[in-house]
């Protein structure tokens, strides 16, 4: 993906890493600059995001995830319509599919580390991509590399997905769980008042959970 100005877009502090630095201390130079960056417009992210160098984009998408603004669901406030088709104009068509799928391929990776404010902005960049490069795509021939790009895209959503899926299934039982396997903990809190005086109780836990017996299967004779 290169990364170069998009449209009339400029970034004078980006501008002057990718003209002054060269490839391994634009790297530094660019997670130094996100690392204190507060206000970020939807291009910035797109251009810090369209780094070649995956562990880059997965580092720059991590602390894009700690953002104030960009937490909780907050990327997907930001006006994403018109910077994407920039971005799109400015980058082409091929190489705006090849953005998106490195995109989800660093969203995979993210969520193999644990790093889940990372995939939920990755996601949210992917989808707002999709949109325009996939969904505003009326060739009816792409080229292979696009082609390629958009398996890689597809099958990435499809591990995602499934993932979501058995989050929201296994929940329940996961807390189940936690709250029978968890740590004994005993601790006092503050009572209601009675008699104009309060009065702490005592809170406590303690499970007994012996081992499972494992049976062994016997086999036909």
């Amino acid at each position: 993906m290169h990364n170069r100005c998009c449209g009339g877009y400029h970034h004078a502090i980006l501008d002057a890493i990718q003209t002054t630095s060269g490839k391994h201390g634009g790297n530094i130079s660019l997670v130094r600059y996100i690392a204190v960056a507060q206000s970020l417009h939807p291009l910035t992210i797109l251009r810090v995001l369209s780094v070649p160098d995956p562990s880059v984009r997965l580092s720059l998408a991590v602390l894009l995830a700690t953002k104030p603004s960009l937490m909780e669901g907050g990327v997907r406030l930001l006006e994403w319509s018109s910077p994407v088709r920039v971005f799109c104009q400015g980058v082409g068509q091929t190489q705006a599919k090849l953005f998106t799928a490195a995109v989800c391929e660093s969203a995979l990776t993210a969520l193999a580390a644990g790093a889940l404010g990372a995939v939920e902005l990755l996601c949210a960049v992917a989808d707002f991509m999709m949109i325009v490069t996939l969904g505003s795509d009326k060739r009816a021939v792409v080229s292979r590399e696009e082609a390629a790009a958009e398996v890689s895209i597809a099958e990435a959503f499809g591990v995602l997905s499934s993932y979501a899926q058995w989050a929201l299934a296994a929940a329940p039982t996961l807390g189940t769980i936690t709250a029978h396997v968890g740590p004994v903990r005993n601790g006092t809190k503050e009572a209601a008042v009675r008699n104009r005086v309060a009065h702490s109780i005592v809170l406590s836990r303690s499970v007994q959970i012996g081992p499972m017996s494992l049976l062994r299967r016997q086999g036909a004779s």
